[in-house]
């Protein structure tokens, strides 16, 4: 009988350790999430998720995930900045390839099918960016930066539209 007794403790201490065990592992698996000294950095979840990174005390990405499939890809090189990317819906994806000296960017998405990509490459560039994508289907492309679009506050609402934005100096 205490034979019997042993072997249920012993069965039930390793059942409870696995079980500790697979908690605390459980968000590792459920998202993928990649941040780099180089600062590159990526965030794609298959559930909901709020992420929060800081490569250091003046760089701060916050990212906050509802839905399936939605994906973030960041490779920032700045002295000073701040990103904040919600994705509400179902497949959403932002890729934000900026060098400069100060970048301020804001990102909402809410339904399904959005993308938004901005690449600059101007390290004296200080940008300001606050977009929303409401609807399904909505792309916005941004490449370069100057005087007109640094501040640039933008709301896109519908069905399948496009905006691609080409600055030059």
């Amino acid at each position: 009988m205490a034979k019997n007794h042993c072997c249920f403790f012993l069965l039930f201490f390793f059942l409870m350790a696995s079980s500790i065990e697979a908690q605390e592992k459980e968000p590792v698996e459920t998202l993928d999430v990649l941040v780099a000294t180089t600062g590159l950095g990526s965030l794609t979840s298959d559930s909901d998720a709020t992420s929060e990174f800081s490569v250091d005390a003046n760089n701060y990405i916050f990212i906050q995930q509802v839905g399936p499939q939605n994906r973030v890809f960041v490779d920032i090189k700045t002295d000073q900045s701040e990103l904040n990317f919600t994705q509400q819906g179902t497949n959403n994806t932002i890729v934000l390839g900026v060098t400069a000296l100060k970048a301020d960017v804001s990102v909402n998405q809410y339904g399904s099918n959005h993308i938004y990509r901005e690449y600059l490459n101007n390290s004296n560039a200080v940008i300001q960016r606050n977009f929303t994508q409401n609807g399904n289907g909505q792309k916005l492309e941004i490449y370069n930066s100057n005087s007109i679009s640094e501040k640039m506050i933008l709301n896109m609402s519908g069905q399948a539209k496009t905006i691609v934005i080409r600055n030059f100096n």
